[in-house]
């Protein structure tokens, strides 16, 4: 008797103890559906998010969007998405240092990613640093497959540094992936305008203007160019197709500014490249700018030691002329020095005549 209670208190211990491990498996499955629970939730706030992120910059919302997007940043510093749309919209609303250092500091975790390595270059141009952008578009294009628009970025850097030649290469070989795109048009137009050329740049813009994706900043820029050269009617109508009168008659007479104060500054530069020493050498004259400091570059590779104190000053002399550009190297101290000089580059070919104020 005594064992069979035993036996029974033994049965109903057993049974006790299945009844609390299955009380603990049955906590343990709902924690577990709890956390898968949290988990959906989570993914579809965040899928939720990055759609009405990518809606408010689409609506151009750059702040709203930016917000959305640091919110996304915050949950995952990882997410290549998210830091792209953070740095991207706070680059539009014109905070690009704060992306600069977005960039940074998740590119700094180690991670190679040549959008980002893009974005960053981007935001560095935008943040005034154009020498420090070229590294990172670099190797952009390095790790990843070139496009057009890294491309047009090393373009705008490379202006910015004043390096236009080179500039118009990155452009050139940006449209041999997207051609007659207006974006890169646009920029191989002011690449020209900023080196002096006016005339091609108002091609270009002419061309670009009668694109499909013609923008009214393409236009404005062409009414710029054409306002810039004088050509006051040209940038009027223009200017009218995207801005009210009152706004039209501002731009013309923002242009006429322009160009009396590029006049200026010319006359400005003469006249200090002729105070600066007795005499300087005019090298020739040429259809562009670009093509005068071309012939320097070449003339000064030829005759290192002969050319290297000197300096070149470029000059638009004469409107309405085949050749409106000449170039001056100097100063030189004394006229036999300038002699001497002239001497031995016409003997290689040069145009080489002696000017003095």
């Amino acid at each position: 008797m005594f064992v069979g209670m035993e036996t029974l208190k033994s049965k109903r211990f057993i049974r006790g103890t299945a009844v609390l491990a299955l009380g603990a498996l049955a906590l343990n499955g709902c924690a577990g559906q709890s956390d898968i629970d949290n988990a959906r939730e989570q993914a579809a706030i965040e899928k939720s998010l990055s759609k009405v992120a990518r809606a408010s910059q689409h609506s151009r919302d750059y702040a709203a969007a930016a917000r959305y997007y640091q919110t996304l940043h915050a949950a995952d510093p990882n997410d290549v998405e998210a830091t792209l749309g953070l740095a991207r919209n706070l680059r539009y609303i014109g905070t690009p240092a704060r992306a600069v250092q977005v960039l940074e500091r998740t590119l700094s975790e180690g991670t190679e990613n040549p959008r980002l390595l893009a974005e960053l270059g981007r935001a560095l141009i935008a943040a005034g640093e154009p020498a420090r952008a070229i590294t990172p578009l670099t190797e952009a294009m390095t790790l990843g497959t070139p496009n057009w628009r890294t491309l047009l970025a090393v373009g705008v850097a490379r202006d910015r540094l004043g390096r236009h030649a080179k500039a118009r290469m990155s452009y050139q070989a940006a449209q041999t992936l997207s051609p007659e795109n207006v974006a890169i048009l646009n920029n191989l137009a002011l690449s020209w305008a900023l080196d002096g050329d006016l005339t091609r740049a108002t091609a270009i813009l002419e061309r670009a203007a009668k694109l499909p994706g013609a923008t009214a900043q393409i236009r404005q820029n062409l009414a710029l160019v054409h306002g810039l050269q004088g050509n006051s009617e040209r940038a009027q109508e223009l200017a009218r197709l995207d801005l009210p009168e009152d706004s039209a008659q501002e731009n013309l007479r923002y242009y006429v500014s322009l160009r009396q104060g590029a006049d200026a500054k010319v006359e400005a530069a003469r006249e200090s490249a002729l105070q600066s020493g007795g005499f300087s050498l005019q090298i020739g004259e040429f259809e562009t700018a670009e093509d005068a400091f071309k012939r320097w570059s070449a003339l000064r590779k030829d005759n290192a030691e002969l050319l290297a104190a000197y300096q070149i000053e470029v000059f638009a002399v004469t409107e309405n002329s085949t050749k409106p550009f000449v170039a001056w190297a100097g100063p030189v101290q004394t006229l036999e020095m300038a002699q001497a000089a002239c001497t031995t580059l016409n003997a290689k070919g040069a145009d080489c005549k002696i000017v003095k104020p």
